[in-house]
């Protein structure tokens, strides 16, 4: 019997050498093309017929390189990304300032060339168009000419962009009406915010690089919206009005282009309006307005069904599920409630006014699909098995395609038709790790301090686990809104460093509170004005979940988390000194003051108007209490948490008279990424094996 092999950090973090071949197989760049399904394959681009299961090749590699070399262009070693937008046969390769069209009928080349540096492109199937950005300002190709949409030279303003921080959803900065006759956009005017320098370190002599960072309290960027006329090359600006600061978001177009749809929150994010501008007449009504006591937060727009209903996905209930409105009269009806949440909307079955959308009915730590049909508000669960499960709708909502995962499946890819809901296997992984020496992961829950919400753990145990031993334990944690560490997915979503850990005979734990991702709005409020209590009271309940443990070694405890996970684990380790030995915190929020508005105002208000908030959750006033060994990293180029976040504990620290090691890490933003990331791992599991005691 061949003995089982032991992982590396280079085989479980993303960067490292062995990462791909530990990754469980997968359909590389599956994608609906209308009603077909593409995605590579040995080389190929793979077409495949839902109706009747046969594949044919689009395009091989060997000849997207002939067609590249008679083009004069260089050939690639591998297939770039692609994506096939339109319905003739032709697949899009995006390369730099390019965009290549290749025919898979005729196999020939069509070059697109942008200005040079070219961002953020944006391709419109119904006119042919791309809108791109270059800098601040906003261009487009018509398939033979590049022109300025805007030419502004205030560097303050930017056209085209993702504005307000990308939060409320916002992925995006241009959004194309359905025909194409238009190109609604962002503008955002940034004079008025306070201006950071980053310094990159890794230049001789250091780059400075300035960006605008609205903090809580203090004057953000101002944002309207332009429409883009292609016929006639003009501009007109919605008429939003004041307050300028305003927040407009989830912007949608009506299927007859007369209307964009944009839901406006006002800065202290309590109050939303939904408003349709309508974009001949200037004119602009409220379809309808949402508030709450601590704050509101749309995420997705409005999902037309037909040119009068659209589909609102809200919170206003305490958790997130589907309404339907009429857009004229403003009517509407709850499709879905529970003491659940709708994830999101997936597509709809046009045929039938069939909804399919994913949700966490079943339960927290699962998204699963179902299918809703409007007129009757009968609904359907589709996939059968229990986990983590994507749902990708083709254009006429006939098909979906679910690509999953749970504990103990590394990757299930299904097909199926609907609304029959009856289903054909693409691809089931196998596992990646079997010939390697694995812990026993373990999903469970425990009860939180008021005695009625669960919370959801993750236990890693040792590999070789005796429970007649004591192990040390590393927890990683998060515990903030928007993120969920514990799921049933492939290894119970633990992070391959975990696994690594479990090798060194590490117990590993986490733990989501009741504000993460998952539980609901409901319990996301208990958060408000004060964002660190409730998250420090539900880890230490894990913590005393740990220490009941006959295996768990009290003494030997330590604690990491990254951005929210790294202020978690100063909390952890300063307001309840004693428990943890070390602790690393990388990226940490160290005083929220210091952090961007838009996010912060939205759970503790300005520091003028909470001023005990923000001092409680200023970890930098707790450093006096430091027993353990704290180790703190921060990336020099971190835009989001910036690096003066770790420069203001180290001062508190330096002035308590404790000894806090800093690493910084060049060139990189909010995280670590890259082959660095393998680098990272082995200091943070070289940092706890020594102070942990390993034995």
């Amino acid at each position: 019997m061949l003995a089982q092999q032991k992982l590396s950090l280079d085989d479980v973090t993303p960067g490292g050498k062995g990462y791909e071949i530990k990754t469980p197989k997968n359909l590389p760049q599956l994608q609906w093309w209308s009603d077909t399904l593409v995605f590579e394959e040995n080389n190929a681009i793979v077409r495949l017929r839902p109706a009747t299961q046969k594949k044919e090749l689009l395009c091989t590699l060997d000849q997207l390189n002939a067609a590249l070399i008679k083009a004069e262009l260089p050939p690639r070693k591998k297939f770039p990304s692609f994506f096939m937008p339109a319905k003739k046969a032709t697949v899009f390769f995006q390369a730099k300032d390019t965009v290549l069209m290749y025919n898979t009928r005729t196999e020939a080349i069509q070059k697109i060339v942008f200005m040079k540096g070219s961002q953020h492109i944006d391709y419109c199937a119904q006119n042919g168009c791309f809108a791109y950005t270059i800098d601040n300002n906003l261009w487009l190709n018509n398939g033979e000419n590049n022109l300025p949409i805007t030419a502004g030279t205030d560097k303050a303003i930017v056209h085209g962009q993702a504005v307000h921080r990308n939060e409320f959803g916002i992925r995006k900065g241009t959004f194309w009406s359905p025909k194409g006759n238009y190109l609604a956009f962002y503008t955002m005017d940034e004079s008025m915010v306070s201006k950071h320098t980053l310094l990159d370190n890794s230049c001789n002599p250091p780059k400075p690089k300035v960006i605008a960072y609205p903090a809580a309290g203090e004057a953000s960027h101002w944002v309207k919206i332009g429409i883009y006329s292609v016929k006639t090359g003009k501009i007109a600006y919605l008429n939003t009005g004041a307050p300028f600061d305003r927040y407009f978001t989830n912007l949608s177009w009506t299927p007859d282009e007369k209307e964009l749809l944009v839901a406006e929150l006002n800065r202290t994010q309590k109050l939303c309006e939904l408003k349709a501008y309508s974009i001949r007449q200037g004119t602009v009504r409220i379809l309808f307005s949402e508030s709450s006591n601590t704050f509101v937060e749309p995420e997705h727009p409005p999902f037309f069904i037909d040119s009068m209903h659209y589909l609102w996905l809200s919170k206003r209930s305490g958790y997130q599920h589907i309404y339907c409105y009429h857009l004229t009269n403003n009517s509407y009806k709850t499709l879905t409630k529970g003491d659940w949440n709708v994830v999101d909307m997936l597509g709809i079955h046009e045929a039938s006014g069939t909804v399919l959308f994913s949700s966490t009915e079943a339960s927290p730590l699962e998204k699963n699909l179902y299918a809703l049909s409007v007129a009757d508000g009968k609904q359907v669960q589709i996939s059968t098995e229990g986990g983590q499960h994507q749902g990708l709708v083709s254009a006429s909502g006939q098909f979906l395609v679910d690509q999953y995962s749970a504990l103990t499946i590394p990757r299930k890819i299904d097909l199926y038709r609907i609304p029959e809901n009856n289903s054909v296997r693409l691809l089931s992984a196998e596992n990646p790790y079997l010939s390697v020496a694995m812990p026993e992961i373990q999903l469970g829950k425990i009860t939180s301090v008021d005695k009625q919400t669960d919370l959801y753990y993750r236990l890693t145990l040792p590999v070789n686990f005796s429970p007649k031993k004591k192990y040390p334990v590393v927890v990683y944690v998060y515990g903030g809104p928007h993120v969920q560490l514990v799921q049933n997915t492939w290894l119970g979503g633990s992070k391959g460093w975990e696994l690594y850990m479990a090798q060194q005979g590490f117990v590993c734990f986490s733990l989501d509170g009741r504000g993460a991702e998952g539980k609901g709005k409901v319990y996301e409020d208990l958060l408000y004005n004060n964002i660190g209590k409730i998250p420090l009271e539900d880890q230490l309940e894990g913590i005393a979940f740990l220490q009941s443990l006959p295996f768990v070694d009290s003494t030997r405890m330590g604690v990491y988390g990254w951005s929210f996970g790294g202020f978690m684990a100063l909390q952890l380790m300063l307001k309840t000194p004693g428990i943890f030995k070390a602790a690393v915190a990388g990226g940490a929020v160290t005083d929220w003051r210091l952090y961007e508005a838009m996010y912060g105002e939205r759970y503790m208000q300005t520091p003028a108007e909470n001023q005990q908030g923000y001092a409680e959750n200023d970890v930098s006033n707790f450093v006096s209490n430091l027993t353990g060994k704290l180790l703190l990293i921060h990336c020099e180029l971190d835009p989001v948490v910036r690096i003066a976040h770790a420069e203001k504990f180290l001062q508190a620290a330096n002035a308590a008279h404790k000894k806090v090691p800093f690493i910084r890490y060049q060139k990189h933003e909010h995280n670590v990424h890259g082959k660095d990331r393998v680098g990272l791992f082995k200091t943070i599991s070289a940092f706890f094996e020594q102070h942990l005691c390993v034995f």
